[in-house]
């Protein structure tokens, strides 16, 4: 039987978020990273609340027999309160999560995974990944449309098929590892998988003896990339029992900052970095428990909740756009002394001395003060919407013809709120079923040449399309089929179950929302096929050696 020796960091990032939706946790029995998503929607609440209900399984160690069984439950049992909350919460529809989940057993890990949150392994000095990404790229290349060169950096990268999101077809993919002596995992955000090559990242999780520096080093690395995401990660060692200093559990991101339990008010606000207090009953003690500054919070008992805290707001300040920050980047604003001040007319003292007043306003000169205000106010945030309007592309569809347009694909009052910025004769109905969904959905583009190469890559697979369409039927293998990139060209191994509805999302939107099954004008999810395989063995993209 063997430890695991952990260590959880997890960073707020250089890009526009506020609060760290991120959620981490490392104990002896238990590695778990979910990344929310969902923005005001709450993506921060929906991986508090996952790593909430999966931490329990810290509490036991299993059998190998019984481990994974267990494991794929609790995750169900979780994705199940997402679904609950929202109900209760409308306000947080469209929240979800990914979800990396390793389980220890005595001699191999039970392991759960959904989304684009990675698993690393790295054994020999050799990194590899042990999870497959559940996203619109990993599609392009299980396909052949794209390589893993291609892909890094691509605009699309944030755009994720599968998620727990509160709905009963939210499965994710399993296995089991065995534990080898001397191996070292890591979970992570793509906070650090889209900003950090592999080789980088094997390079420090070489060069780092103690997952206490690994972790901390991962994350610094990150931040020198430039991230614009919340970075998470969790790095955790196989010894031999007793043979190194043993560690409390760590919780990390949202989950430290939100309380546990079945309520989260007040989730999409970001607190201060007070302390977490302890329940209490009647005749109990307050227990405070300091927060180190890297936000995490070490559990000395295996039950602590994690207790609501006074909020206040955090300033950031950046540096042109390249993401380097200045020295003060992400301290807090200055503490409120919680000292009222009042403003009164009081007029002249006892002693005749005369006192500042403030002077009296007439009900109609305030009255107009503040409606022009207001209309300042609006006229400003009409502009300011109107400018982002005019620096925002998109390839879209209208009446039948794929179209670069300017703006936002919205009608407002039956007002286009979008310009027509280059036309095509390529129509929709002529690409694979996935693409014109895409389409029809609108794809974002950074720039105007981004848009235009997304419009040549589209009448490429258009062209290849109608091609295929014109083969004698039976002549073509491992192709998608009909049209549709249902992910079935995927070289790797399928769990078995049909393919969940949904389409692919991005991480700073809402989660994926059913389109049904695949066929004439749906935007079919990935089948299981092009997906991770149920054994989570190593899929080859390796780093270099040691």
């Amino acid at each position: 039987m063997f430890d695991l020796h952990f260590a959880a960091r997890s960073d707020l990032g250089l890009g526009s978020k506020i609060r760290n939706e991120d959620s981490g946790y490392a104990g002896p029995n238990l590695l778990l990273l979910c990344d929310g998503m969902g923005g005001h929607a709450g993506g921060d609440t929906a991986s508090a609340i996952v790593v909430h209900h999966l931490a329990e399984l810290d509490n036991d160690v299993y059998r190998a027999s019984d481990a994974g069984d267990i494991l794929l439950r609790e995750v169900a049992a979780a994705n199940a309160k997402l679904h609950t909350f929202e109900e209760e919460h409308p306000e947080t529809e469209g929240m979800g999560t990914t979800c990396i989940a390793m389980v220890r057993s005595s001699h191999s890990l039970a392991i759960a995974h959904i989304g684009d949150s990675r698993a690393y392994r790295v054994q020999d000095g050799v990194l590899s990944q042990i999870t497959h990404d559940h996203s619109f790229l990993q599609l392009l290349i299980d396909e052949g449309h794209l390589t893993e060169e291609e892909a890094w950096g691509h605009p699309q990268r944030s755009l994720i098929t599968r998620v727990l999101s509160g709905r009963p077809d939210d499965e994710p993919d399993h296995g089991v590892m065995p534990l080898v002596l001397g191996d070292r995992f890591l979970l992570c955000s793509d906070g650090l998988s889209d900003y950090v090559r592999d080789e980088t990242i094997a390079q420090v999780l070489r060069e780092s003896p103690d997952p206490h520096d690994a972790a901390q080093a991962l994350v610094d690395v990150a931040r020198r990339a430039g991230t614009r995401d919340n970075v998470t990660v969790v790095v955790a060692d196989v010894v031999r029992p007793g043979s190194a200093p043993r560690n409390q559990p760590q919780m990390v991101g949202a989950a430290a900052r939100l309380r546990s339990g079945h309520e989260y008010e007040g989730a999409t606000e970001e607190p201060d970095q007070h302390a977490f207090r302890e329940p209490q009953s009647a005749d109990a003690p307050t227990q405070t428990v300091p927060v180190a500054d890297d936000g995490s919070v070490t559990l000395n008992g295996r039950h602590l909740v994690i207790g609501q805290r006074a909020f206040t707001p955090r300033t950031i300040s950046r540096d042109g756009v390249t993401g380097s920050t200045k020295a003060d980047f992400g301290q807090r604003a200055a503490e409120p002394t919680g000292e009222v001040i009042e403003i009164r007319d009081s007029g002249p003292t006892g002693d005749g001395r005369p006192v500042a007043t403030e002077p009296r306003r007439h009900p109609v000169a305030r009255a107009v003060a503040w409606v022009v205000g207001a209309l300042a106010l609006l006229a400003l945030a009409v502009g300011g919407l109107w400018w982002w309007g005019t620096q925002n592309y998109f390839v879209g569809e209208r009446d039948g013809q794929v179209q670069i347009r300017r703006g936002f694909d919205v009608v407002l009052a039956g007002q286009e709120l979008s310009t027509l910025e280059e036309g095509s004769d390529l129509r929709v109905d002529a690409l694979p079923g996935f693409y014109a969904d895409s389409v029809r959905d609108a794809i974002p583009a950074d720039d105007l040449p981004d848009a235009q190469r997304t419009l040549a890559d589209l009448r490429e697979r258009a062209e290849r399309a109608g091609k295929n369409r014109q083969e004698p039927s039976g002549t073509k293998s491992g192709s998608s089929g009909s049209g549709s990139s249902n992910g079935s060209g995927s070289s790797s191994g399928s769990s078995g179950s049909s393919n969940p509805s949904g389409s692919p999302t991005s991480k700073g939107s809402a989660s994926p929302s059913p389109h049904g099954s695949s066929g004439s004008g749906s935007s079919p999810r990935p089948s299981r096929s092009s997906a991770a395989p149920s054994s989570p063995a190593p899929t080859g993209s390796s780093g270099s050696a040691s």
